[in-house]
């Protein structure tokens, strides 16, 4: 089975998030039956990479990398208008619904519409509490 593996968060924050990756990764490496296929938008960080990754990869670049894959999982709330393989979403928290004020506005925009949209489009969720679910 060829899982993709959605590794863009090791290069946007080490917290809880880059962890979690982190440790789902190394539990899939090496699995019988597995091959583990990390996808990534890069790892620069910054703004700019932010919004590219927030505007192309996930929504439109991610879908296409996912072709060939036998399932996809997204690793954060953002993922592909057009998956070419199911897909998993994992959902961390439901911080950018319940207190938007505390995100950059644009974090606050596109990250209520990724989120409503993944959900949409998931075979599966993953959340991470059973608040979040």
């Amino acid at each position: 089975m060829r899982v993709g593996l959605d590794l863009s968060p090791l290069a946007q924050t080490r917290a809880g998030t880059a962890r979690h990756v982190r440790g789902l990764a190394a539990q899939l490496r090496g699995r019988p039956g597995i091959e583990l296929v990390g996808l990534s938008a890069g790892d620069a960080t910054g703004r700019l990479a932010t919004v590219r990754r927030d505007a192309l990869w996930y929504p439109l670049r991610l879908g296409a990398a996912s072709r060939g894959l036998d399932v996809l999982h997204c690793t954060t709330y953002r993922a592909p208008l057009r998956p070419r393989a199911p897909l998993v979403v994992t959902v961390h928290d439901l911080a950018v619904v319940r207190h938007p004020e505390a995100f950059p506005t644009w974090h606050r925009t596109s990250g209520h519409l990724a989120l409503r949209s993944a959900l949409r489009r998931a075979d599966a969720v993953v959340a991470v509490s059973e608040f979040t679910k």
